[in-house]
Order: structure tokens, then sequence, then C-alpha cells
């Protein structure tokens, strides 16, 4: 039997990062288009810009669009730097708008591309094209004006950022996230202040109609659509921007592997529904926002699974908070195959219904019977904790046996994580037993540091082979990360840093070591 050691990082180190981090915050910045066109390339002449029912892409049995038109859409980044404060970077982008499918025949109605043109195609503004009607103005190009820019079709001027293809045609207020990190980054990094995306129709067969039509205008939305904040006098339907500023961070507890939010497979991918942030002076693993949940089967809308071993029996503990609302809830994810696949115990607010659940199939069943009372009763952090051996899975809160329930349909084997229905939640101090991660079944490796403080290098010496190591900066972020060392000493270079307090991320083949160094 192995000795137990858990896993601990300097009390005084971690008493002055939290009280600096705790003050960090992420925060979103929108940015609205500032030009989009709709054109085609069989009428080239066809310029729909500041058309209410702008098509972002479609072919239609119309006599009037028997043609693929396509949607060119334009961002002026020029002041999104100028809104970043000290020590924040630009953590995500995504483009956020309402889309609507004008066929329900999946066969027909697939979906887009979204495209990124590179800078070259930036010059354009928005308008019609031509005199007369509303948008007057000759800036707006069309199909031949984009042409003597230059070639938007050949694959060295774009990058492709998504195939969006649907089983299921959309209604009319569903919305579409596109991922535009990386091209955001590639434009401001080559100082350019404009991001053009070209989105086109998209089939998996090309001999296929394509029936697909989304209304993206930043004037006016299509009738129906509810009116949301309006932005400069742009209703937030209007394709947009999404910015997430802040403090890039991805440790949320002390627990080493299980406590870094990118050792989870998150679903959904949403930057916006999983992050780290500060709650209680602390570090924690944030649900940031609603999920949209199938009310048909009700499984849960977001879930972040623990990348390590498929586990049989095991012991889960956590802590976590919520606000208790009726109908709330967080889970406790285990023997989780894949999204479809998996079982869960829910901690309910509100109500009595906590207890044990299975997807199957993308269908949820309850397993055994309900808790009969209320598991989350206010707003503190609780320990809470799924033990499961053979059939059986037992619910613990703060060390108090809540609920245990015995049945075969309890015992697939699987990987463990955490989540929720719908609703915001924080979480922290993640443990599972047999990972070994600063629990009973751990042998901690003996880590030495010299000379601590330093001006440029420090010595790291351990008893077993180093796997690798992080160096994180006050505020969290990582400032140098080598892995694939598999040595057991290994010399870290602070010469380039500043002067100040790091914290030291070792790890071992016995486990994760923490430690502050302080260069002067």
């Amino acid at each position: 039997m192995k000795k137990t050691i858990q896993l601990k990082v300097l009390a005084i180190f971690i008493a002055m990062f939290v009280v600096i981090v705790s003050q960090a915050q992420i925060r979103e910045v929108v940015i609205l288009t500032n030009a989009d066109v709709t054109m085609a390339k069989d009428k080239p002449d066809i310029n729909a810009g500041y058309d209410p029912n702008n098509q972002l892409c479609n072919y239609d049995d119309n006599a009037d669009f028997m043609t693929p038109f396509e949607s060119w859409m334009r961002w002026d980044l020029s002041g999104i730097k100028d809104s970043l404060g000290e020590g924040e970077d630009i953590l995500h982008v995504e483009v956020v708008m309402r889309v609507t499918w004008n066929s329900t025949d999946p066969d027909l109605a697939q979906g887009f591309r979204a495209l990124h043109l590179d800078d070259i195609f930036d010059f354009w503004t928005e308008g019609n094209g031509k005199l007369g009607g509303p948008g007057d103005n000759l800036n707006g190009i069309t199909w031949n004006t984009a042409k003597t820019i230059g070639d938007f079709e050949d694959p060295a001027n774009f990058d492709t950022i998504m195939a969006r293809v649907s089983t299921v045609a959309l209604g009319v207020n569903d919305g579409e996230i596109i991922d535009v990190t990386d091209a955001v980054n590639k434009e401001l990094s080559e100082g350019n202040d404009i991001l053009t995306l070209r989105m086109l129709p998209y089939h998996n067969n090309p001999d296929l109609v394509k029936k697909w039509i989304g209304y993206v205008t930043r004037q006016s939305a299509k009738e129906g659509w509810p009116n949301l904040t309006e932005v400069g006098g742009v209703t937030q339907e209007a394709p947009r921007l999404k910015f997430y500023i802040g403090t890039p961070r991805d440790v949320f507890s002390e627990y080493g592997t299980m406590g870094n939010i990118t050792n989870y497979n998150v679903n959904p991918t949403d930057f916006g529904y999983w992050m780290v942030t500060d709650d209680d002076d602390d570090a924690r693993l944030q649900i940031m926002q609603k999920t949209v949940v199938d009310t048909n089967n009700w499984k849960p809308g977001a879930v972040a699974v623990f990348e390590g071993d498929e586990l049989q029996d095991l012991e889960l503990s956590l802590k976590a908070k919520l606000i208790p609302t009726n109908n709330a809830d967080f889970i406790a994810i285990f023997g989780y195959v894949d999204e479809d696949n998996f079982s869960y115990y829910a901690f309910y607010a509100g109500n009595t219904e906590s207890g044990a659940f299975k997807v199957t199939d993308g269908v949820r069943a309850r397993v055994g019977d309900e808790a009969g009372e209320i598991a989350i009763k206010d707003i503190s952090y609780h320990d809470y904790k799924i033990v499961r051996s053979g059939t059986t899975v037992t619910a613990y809160i703060d060390d108090v046996e809540f609920q245990s329930i015995t049945d075969d349909a309890l015992n697939a084997k699987g990987k463990i994580g955490v989540g929720s229905h719908n609703d915001v939640v924080f979480f922290d101090d993640i443990i599972e037993k047999n990972f070994g991660v600063g629990v009973s079944e751990t042998v901690m490796s003996n880590i030495t540091l010299f000379p601590n403080p330093t001006k440029d290098i420090v010595n790291v010496n351990s008893d077993s082979k180093i796997n690798g190591y992080t160096l994180y900066n006050i505020i969290g972020k990582t400032v140098v990360s080598v892995n694939n060392i598999e040595e057991l000493s290994v010399t870290v270079n602070l010469e380039a840093l500043p002067m100040g307090v790091y914290m030291l991320v070792v790890n071992t083949q016995n486990g994760f070591n923490t430690s502050k160094i302080v260069k002067k």
C-alpha cells in the first residue's frame, strides 16, 4: 500500500496569488458588423446590401434566386486593442448571429461554409453598389467589383473556418456561433484592422440543390424575430463579434492535473460556457451561462469530462456552489463513453428530485428513486462526493450520506466529469482517488530548488523523473511550459522575465509538486 500524501501548495504563495487574481474578471466586448452584402456569381451585378431580407447564402426554386447566393460580412477591429487592460488578452472571439432555413428537407437544407478572406479583400464598405434606394452607396461591392480586388475563390487567399451541416432544419429564432479566434488573431498580428468573412452554401452532395437562407442584415431583423438590446441603434440580431477579454488562466485548484481546465474535454466547446473565474477569493471552474437543453429527453446541456482513464469503481469528490432556485442543479458524471451514453448523479435545489440517471443513445432515464429531500439549500460551497462500488452508487454531502442506489444500470465503465442541465455553477477541488492526484494512493516526489530567490535560473532536482513543468506569473498566466523532459533534474530559466513572484508546477512520475519562486 502506498503512503497517503496530499499534494500541497505553499500557503503564503497561494494567499498572495488568490488576492491578486481575484481582482481579474473575464468580460465581453461586442462589435457589430460595419458592412454586409449578398451577391451571386451568376448574377454578378446584384448587390443586396441594406436589404432587410439579406440572404446569407441560398439556392431557391424562385425564378429570381436560381443561383447560389453568398454573403460577405465585415468588422472593424481597430478599437479592440484599446479595450485591453494591463495584463489582459483576447481569450476568445466568436461570431454570433440569428439564422433561419427556407426548407424543412434535410437533404436540401444542410448549411454553409464560413471562410476568412485575407486582408486584400478588406477594402470595401456598406452599400448597394448603385445610385438610388436605401443604402445609396456606390462603394458597395458586387461579384464583378469583388473580382477586381483579388481572387477570392483561390484557396491561397482564404482560411476555412467551418462547414455547418445540419440534419434538422432550424427554426426562425435559432442562432449560430462561429469561432473566429484564430482569424482575428491572424489579422491583428499582421497589423490589419479589418475582418472579412465569406459565407457560401454547403452540401455534402454537390449535385443536390441547396435550399438554405440566413437573414443577417445589420439594418433590420426579419419579421418575427424578437427585438433584443440595441447597440448604436442596431438590434442584436445583427451579426456581431463577441470578444472574451481577461487574464488567461487554466488552473482552478491545487490538485494538479485535475485542477487544470486543459485536461478536460468540455462539451459544449463554446468558450463562453466554461471559464476559470474567481469566487470567494479563489479560482474556480465555472459554467458561465445557461445552456440549451433538449426538453424532450433532458440530457445535461453542459458537460466537462476529465481526460483520464476509464473507471469501474470510483470515488469522485468536489466542491460546488450555485444559486438555489427551483430545479437548479449540478451533476457528477461517471461511466462516460460519449455525449449520448453516460451516467450521472444530479444534486437539485428547490425540490426533492435528486438522484441517479443514465443517458442511453441520447435519452435520459432515472435509475432508482428520488432522494426525497432537497440537496442544495443555500448559496454556499459544500463538499459533494459520489462513490460507486459495483452496482451501488452513494451520494454524500459534507461527508454525510445523502442517498444510496443499487442498480445494474449504474455499473458501466467510463470517464468522470461535472456539469449541469442549464445552470450557472462554480466547481473546485475535483478529485478522483484512482487517478492518484493529491489523494491516498500517491507517493509524492521530493523536489529541491536552488537558488531561490534567484536572478536568472533555478535548478530543480527530483527523486523521480520529471516529465515537464509549467511556470505561472503572479496573475496566473503561463509564462513557460516545457514537456517531455524525462530527467531527474532540469534548469528553469527566468532571465527574460521581470522581477516578481512565480509559481512552478513540476509534473513528475509520482504526481505534481507546486513551489514558489522569487526572482529578484
